[in-house]
């Protein structure tokens, strides 16, 4: 992997190795494995459908493997809808901060993969 390419996506690379104990090979394994994890698609699909409990319990799930993972930018652009779907109906508009995610998604996707 690209690790300048990482960073510059807003994936914290040092941190997330020093998580995995300094296994860089296993920490890039789980790096690639979040964008093989079906949980972004299911979380445009709850909120399609406007099941704000599945979409809620989706969205903590991406924001704690977002977090593990040290996707520093992906995991700052879920913590708002996270914040928003935690009390069951939303308050605010929800697709800036889908379309946010959706953005830092693609950006860190594109340098995990490349």
């Amino acid at each position: 992997m690209n690790k300048a390419a990482l960073i510059e996506a807003g994936i914290d690379y040092d941190e997330g190795a020093r998580r995995f104990s300094g296994k860089v090979e296993l920490y890039e394994k789980y790096l690639r494995k979040l964008f093989d994890d079906p949980t972004f698609a299911e979380l445009q699909e709850a909120l399609a459908k406007q099941d704000y409990r599945q979409a809620f319990m989706t969205a903590h799930n991406l924001k704690g493997m977002t977090g593990n993972l040290s996707a520093t930018v992906l995991y700052q652009a879920v913590c708002p809808l996270v914040d928003e779907l935690r009390g069951g109906r939303p308050h605010q508009p929800l697709e800036p901060m889908l379309n946010a995610i959706a953005v830092a998604y693609a950006r860190a996707k594109q340098a995990v993969l490349e």
